[in-house]
């Protein structure tokens, strides 16, 4: 999108029609949530665009890289995002011959960076490569320390956050759990981090389509939430403070955890809906995710093209608009609905949505991704809620280690449990990734499917849908 108007007229427009919009929805119909998101969405979009075409070509890392893949230089920025082994930053200037110029843009540094903390001032030198999965500008490996120099230090609130997140770590993946893939696995459920053995870890769960259960995201802030729901019903907790212990529980969750697109967007929902609840207002889901996705997209245009903000607003706008109509479909008056069905019915509405988006990306699926979701969720959610119990009572003498005894024994089951689903024949499946086109049609074929009440409109729905799985599977074997 690209416009000659100012920047400030498109983020001005966006603020005005921001307001009358937020009061519209909040006073009359939710469904005019869908409307808003997409107009403010286009307005920031077109706003970014215009601010980003004002700043001179040379300027920007992407053409001062030029026509060559690789070129050494001495970058400087801050750390904006980290995980194990990258850091991402946001580069203010650079040094490739003499002194340092101003440029902008995105850089994933790899390699030796786990000293760098978000917020630092750093320089950092190595060489420099053209675009990195087109998410970042561009990439850079460090294999030395002495390469790196930090100018300043992040303080405040980050460091404090840091803080946490160590004690926090060390407190749910200290003896007796083990070191090794039943520490990783505790670590990446509870904290979301990635460890130098994740691609053992995430092997058998990538081949049974099951992948997700490692991405900490909404499912396991509902878990989480729903076992201090419980608690807090059990010792006599009023709905008000039910709903308000909610909020603190994602809270908790956003300190110690790594933040990454699912699990703000789930946050955000389960906060502010807890924050109206206790004041006694409720908002529909709809307007849940749209206010969610709108401040995600204006904090940053370009998390739309991120695959964790594409399959985390994709399964969650399946659950809010296609499976009640689901539910609805097959709810027979006097007959109480069973938990098995129901979960049965959320696998595969994810599945259905979110899949036909994972293959475009990585050109692989499993058809068991449904029945091992099913067998494999009770463990995820022992792990979940062992890890955070043992957070919050592991000091007491004696509770800590035998918590991280069962702590231990869930997460071998799990592992093990994934490992041997992933020995079934068929489990996965590599195809060729498909174009957007393909993608849309599966998705709309399988709404159709899901929603409709008339039994020949779901047959040729499931049909189409169907067909268009085995026709990218005979075009990539042919």
């Amino acid at each position: 999108m690209v416009s000659t108007l100012p920047w400030w007229f498109w983020f001005v427009s966006a603020a005005c029609f921001g307001t009358w919009g937020l009061v519209v929805v909040l006073t009359t119909s939710t469904r005019l949530g869908v409307l808003m998101i997409g107009v403010l969405s286009a307005l920031v979009a077109a706003g970014a665009s215009s601010s980003a075409s004002s700043v001179a070509d040379h300027s920007n890392i992407l053409h001062w890289i030029g026509t060559d893949r690789v070129v050494p230089a001495t970058i400087r920025g801050v750390v904006q995002t980290s995980g194990q082994g990258w850091r991402t930053i946001r580069v203010t200037s650079v040094n490739h011959t003499g002194g340092m110029v101003p440029i902008h843009g995105g850089v994933r540094v790899t390699g030796v960076v786990d000293q760098l903390s978000i917020g630092d001032e750093v320089d950092v030198q190595g060489r420099l490569r053209c675009r990195w999965r087109g998410r970042w500008v561009a990439s850079m490996v460090v294999v030395n320390k002495r390469h790196v120099d930090i100018l300043r230090r992040s303080t405040g609130a980050s460091s404090l956050r840091r803080l946490i997140q160590r004690r926090s770590a060390k407190a749910m993946t200290e003896p007796p759990v083990e070191q090794g893939l039943e520490r990783d696995l505790v670590a990446a459920l509870t904290l979301g981090r990635r460890s130098t053995g994740w691609n053992r870890l995430v092997q058998p769960f990538r081949l049974t389509g099951t992948a997700h259960l490692l991405a900490v995201s909404g499912l396991h802030v509902a878990i989480l939430c729903a076992g201090v729901g419980w608690m807090c019903r059990s010792i006599g907790f009023t709905p008000r403070g039910v709903a308000l212990s909610w909020s603190a529980a994602a809270m908790v969750m956003m300190i110690v955890a790594d933040i990454r697109t699912p699990l703000l967007r789930a946050s955000m929902m389960v906060i502010g809906a807890s924050v109206f609840l206790g004041c006694r207002w409720r908002l529909s889901s709809v307007t849940l995710v749209s206010a969610a996705a709108l401040i995600i997209q204006m904090s940053d245009p370009l998390s739309v093209m991120d695959i964790g903000f594409q399959l985390s607003f994709s399964v969650v706008w399946s659950f809010v608009t296609l499976l009640p109509r689901w539910e609805r479909r097959v709810c027979v008056q006097g007959i109480r609905k069973s938990s098995l069905g129901r979960l049965w019915r959320a696998s595969s509405t994810a599945w259905l949505i979110a899949t036909p988006i994972s293959v475009h990306h990585f050109g692989m699926f499993s058809l068991l991704g449904v029945p091992c979701t099913m067998v494999l969720l009770p463990l995820t959610g022992g792990v979940l809620l062992l890890g955070y119990t043992r957070l919050l009572i592991g000091w007491i003498d004696g509770v800590g280690t035998v918590i991280g005894l069962v702590l231990q024994a869930t997460a071998w089951a799990l592992f093990e449990m994934a490992d041997l689903l992933s020995r079934i024949p068929g489990a996965s499946m590599n195809v060729e990734p498909p174009g957007w086109n393909w993608v849309l049609l599966v998705v709309g074929s399988s709404s159709v499917f899901i929603v409709s009440t008339n039994p020949r409109h779901r047959l040729a729905a499931a049909i189409t849908t169907a067909g268009l799985w085995v026709a990218l599977w005979l075009m990539s074997a042919a």
